[in-house]
């Protein structure tokens, strides 16, 4: 017999309709007749996320300098394991008001957390192994922006992109203003410079 796959429900919604349940025995059925748990997320698929989700929450994306959002980094990883466990889906660009919503109803804690009797619903291997990845690339990406001949590297790069974008502009007017100037004038400059009459100023 083939597994039906339940169908999506956004964190709202969800969370509305498991509050407005009066008991508990009630409130545990509607979780099993909802919510469909993702019990594997491929490592390649959690390496590309944790990569996305550092990327936005400890580099500057002006300067590419290290600046760190620990608060969103916690929201946003909340909202992965969310998006990527669960056949729940996410309305609102900035997660808070699902993160408020699944805090207030305790869906939260049963996701995510458990307790001394119970395993959170989404597996706690999965768990531990996507904050342990995101440790280790946490340390390297503060290991490779602040290595010396990392960092030696980055600033050549964003004085040879200053040089660039600064003088780049300035040779391309010169090149102009010189275009503008007739031949034969610019020949008496040349020759000038070639009997070596210019003076030190």
């Amino acid at each position: 017999m083939i597994k039906r796959r339940k169908k999506n429900m956004t964190v709202k919604e969800f969370c509305k309709k498991y509050n407005n349940i009066a008991n508990q025995k009630l409130k545990d059925d509607f979780i099993k007749s909802n919510l469909e748990i993702t019990p594997y997320v491929p490592f390649v698929k959690k390496d590309a996320l944790i990569a996305n989700l550092l990327k936005v929450t400890m580099i500057d994306k002006e300067t590419g300098n290290i600046k760190v959002n620990s608060s969103a980094r916690y929201l946003l990883m909340t909202r992965i394991f969310i998006e990527n466990y669960t056949n729940l889906t996410v309305e609102t660009d900035g997660f808070f008001e699902e993160y408020d919503e699944l805090k207030k109803s305790g869906l939260f804690d049963i996701l995510l957390i458990g307790n001394d009797v119970t395993a959170p619903l989404i597996p706690y291997e999965e768990i531990a192994e996507f904050k342990h990845l995101l440790s280790i690339k946490k340390s390297d990406v503060l290991q490779n922006k602040y290595e010396i001949h990392s960092f030696i590297t980055e600033q050549v790069e964003r004085f040879k992109a200053l040089g660039e974008a600064t003088l780049t502009p300035l040779v391309d007017v010169v090149s102009k203003k010189l275009d503008e100037i007739p031949k034969e004038d610019l020949d008496k400059i040349v020759e000038f410079a070639k009997k070596g009459e210019f003076k030190e100023v």
